[in-house]
C-alpha cells in the first residue's frame, strides 16, 4: 500500500546545478526497456551514465522541454520528469510543433565529468536492441496522436529506495494539471511496469488502442493472447520478456474521436 510522501519533498523545475545529480537517479532506476536490452545492467548500473548525461543535457538546453524533479532536503534529486507541448504550428496548420515552454539553462562544459574512463563498458544484446527500436519506430509512425495537440510526458523515474510513496504521480499531476486547464491531452509511453503505474485508478491514463506491443525473450512479436497465455507474462524475469504502449489522459469533460476509438475524459 502506497505510504505518504517524504517529509520535506518539493517539486520544481530543474536547474544547471542538478545535473548530475539527476544522471545519477536515471542510472539507479533503468527502465524495463533498458533492463531488456542490457541483460548485465543491474551488476553495472553506471555504465549507461554518458547516454543518461548526454540525454540530460539536451533536455536542459532546450526551451521546448520542461524537467522537473522532484527534490529532498534541498539538493537531494529522489524523483525526474520530463515534459514538451505540442501545439498548431501557424507555419502549417496541418501539423504541429514543439512550443518553449522553459528558459534554456546554461550548462558548465567544465563540471562535465562524463566520460567513459572509469566506467565500466556494456553492450546491448543487439537483437533486442533492434527488437525495442522497431517496436518504437512502429509506435512513432501509427500512433492516432501524432497530430492531436497535446502535452507529452518524455520521461518519468523516481530513485528505488523512494519508490511507492507518492513521488511518481506528483510529478505526473503537474503535467495533468497542465492539461486540464489548456483542454488537452497528456500522452506518454511505457514499458510493463509503467504501463501499470499510468493507468492505475490514482492517474487514470488509458491505453491507446492499438499501441500495445509484446516481445518475447528470444525477441519475437507476440500477440495479445499468447502473453495473457503465459508465453510470456510481460517483463517478470520467469520469461524474459517486455511489453509496453502508449497512454493517453483526457481532462475531465473532453471527448475526442481519434483514429475511429473515442476516449473521454
Amino acid at each position: 500500500m502506497p505510504v505518504s510522501p517524504p517529509p520535506g519533498l518539493e517539486i520544481r523545475p530543474a536547474r544547471a546545478s542538478d545535473m548530475t545529480s539527476i544522471v545519477e537517479l536515471l542510472d539507479s532506476a533503468p527502465d524495463d526497456a533498458a533492463v531488456y536490452q542490457y541483460p548485465r545492467l543491474s551488476d553495472y548500473p553506471e555504465a549507461l551514465r554518458p547516454m543518461h548525461r548526454a540525454w540530460v543535457r539536451g533536455l536542459l538546453q532546450d526551451p521546448t522541454s520542461l524537467t522537473r524533479i522532484a527534490v529532498l532536503d534541498g539538493n537531494v534529486v529522489v524523483g525526474f520528469s520530463s515534459w514538451a507541448r505540442r501545439a498548431p504550428n501557424p507555419d502549417g496548420p496541418d501539423s504541429l510543433h514543439r512550443i518553449k515552454i522553459s528558459e534554456p539553462l546554461i550548462l558548465d562544459e567544465e563540471e562535465d565529468h562524463d566520460s567513459r574512463e572509469g566506467l565500466p563498458s556494456i553492450e546491448p544484446d543487439k537483437a533486442r536492441a533492434e527488437a525495442i527500436a522497431r517496436v518504437r519506430e512502429h509506435l512513432s509512425r501509427t500512433s492516432p496522436f501524432q497530430s492531436v495537440p497535446r502535452y507529452s510526458l518524455q520521461g518519468l523515474a523516481v530513485h528505488p529506495s523512494y519508490q511507492d510513496r507518492g513521488i511518481g504521480r506528483l510529478l505526473v499531476r503537474w503535467g495533468l494539471e497542465q492539461g486540464a486547464a489548456e483542454n488537452v491531452p497528456v500522452l506518454t509511453a511505457g514499458e510493463t511496469r509503467g504501463v501499470r503505474f499510468y493507468t492505475s485508478k490514482d492517474l487514470g491514463f488509458q491505453v491507446v488502442k492499438g499501441s500495445e506491443w509484446w516481445l518475447s525473450r528470444d525477441c519475437k512479436d507476440m500477440s495479445e493472447q499468447e502473453a495473457r497465455e503465459g508465453g510470456n507474462r510481460g517483463w517478470e524475469s520467469i520469461h524474459g520478456g517486455v511489453s509496453g504502449a502508449q497512454v493517453v489522459w483526457f481532462p475531465p469533460g473532453l471527448s475526442l474521436e481519434i483514429g475511429g476509438v473515442t476516449y473521454r475524459g
